[in-house]
């Protein structure tokens, strides 16, 4: 048996739309971790080790310390430590069994590495959070819980996918109860921040957009230049990227990832005021806030992630600002 949980951004706003999976089964050396996640820089995790972690708690949403700081993701309470050690010692120690091997980030921004937890089984961490955390594990109680820092990435263990149904971001103020009323204002707040967020900038600068869009394609394979073509060549060299042997049935899949479904693809009301028109041949014209310039939703690239378009404002402000302030 295994289970596909999916994996979802965690903000101060909630839970993101679903950005890849990490499978689960059980081996004879211990519970095996399979990621399936790409484009991972674009959520603060650079290249290299990232903590990675078992949470007690099946519940992704954020919490609000005494202090008023947000924590994403604090729904989910500690790490999985049925024996109560309290301590963080590792995936081979003695303290909180929930402690996994690190999770890998290769120099693509991507994840494909498993790794095996010896002292976990499925059974025992299904309904859990999974957690992946922006800092690395050095596996002691110094800095607390190895120095994971922020918790970034996380999912439910289930073949369910709890945070689908709604693939915009929560609102933070729906996990701390502050009513019905208070949605409201929000609301209304947002369309207002909507009409008064400037279009970001290569929206309105051809040369940086061009230049934006030529990085997209040097780096991360944009395109095809002319989708109504076969472009065969094009998508073998995309599924090599993907680390897929360029059969038929894998570029048949490949095919159908899309910017047009691609999670960082903005056709909301207020992206569409800052293009310029319809895009006919390569499809409709949005925003990719992955590589920030305006692609075509029949193109697409290396660092492809399901879950989009995005169609509502509060979505495209959100994404905006986290590309402000980096996080």
């Amino acid at each position: 048996m295994s289970v596909r949980v999916a994996i979802h951004p965690l903000t101060a706003g909630g839970v993101g739309p679903r950005i890849g999976f990490v499978t689960l089964e059980d081996t004879s050396a211990g519970l095996k971790l399979t990621p399936e996640l790409r484009g991972l820089t674009r959520f603060g995790l650079a290249p290299g080790p990232h903590g990675f972690h078992v949470h007690e708690v099946g519940n992704l949403m954020p919490t609000r310390k005494p202090d008023g700081e947000i924590v994403r993701g604090g729904a989910a309470g500690p790490h999985y430590d049925p024996e109560r050690t309290g301590t963080h010692a590792g995936p081979y120690g003695e303290g909180h069994r929930g402690d996994l091997p690190a999770i890998t980030v290769d120099r693509l921004g991507d994840a494909f590495d498993p790794v095996i937890a010896p002292r976990l089984t499925l059974r025992e961490v299904m309904g859990r959070a999974l957690v992946i955390h922006r800092g690395g594990d050095n596996y002691t109680d110094t800095p607390p819980n190895g120095g994971g820092e922020a918790r970034v990435l996380g999912g439910i263990v289930t073949n369910r996918c709890p945070y689908c149904e709604d693939k915009t971001t929560m609102n933070p103020l729906i996990a701390l109860g502050l009513g019905l009323a208070a949605l409201g204002w929000i609301s209304s707040s947002a369309r207002g921040s909507a009409a008064k967020t400037p279009c970001p900038e290569p929206t309105r600068d051809l040369a940086l957009n061009t230049r934006n869009r030529q990085l997209a394609i040097d780096k991360y394979e944009y395109g095809p230049p002319n989708p109504q073509q076969p472009s065969l060549a094009f998508w073998k060299r995309l599924a090599r990227r993907w680390r897929r042997k360029p059969t038929p049935q894998a570029i048949k899949e490949i095919k159908s990832m899309r910017c047009g479904n691609c999670v960082a693809f903005d056709i909301s009301p207020r992206m569409e005021q800052c293009m310029p028109g319809p895009v006919s041949k390569a499809g409709k014209l949005g925003y990719c806030w992955m590589h920030d310039f305006k692609c075509a939703s029949l193109r697409t690239c290396a660092t492809w992630a399901g879950g989009g378009p995005i169609t509502e404002d509060r979505v495209s402000l959100d994404w905006q600002r986290r590309k402000k302030s980096g996080s």
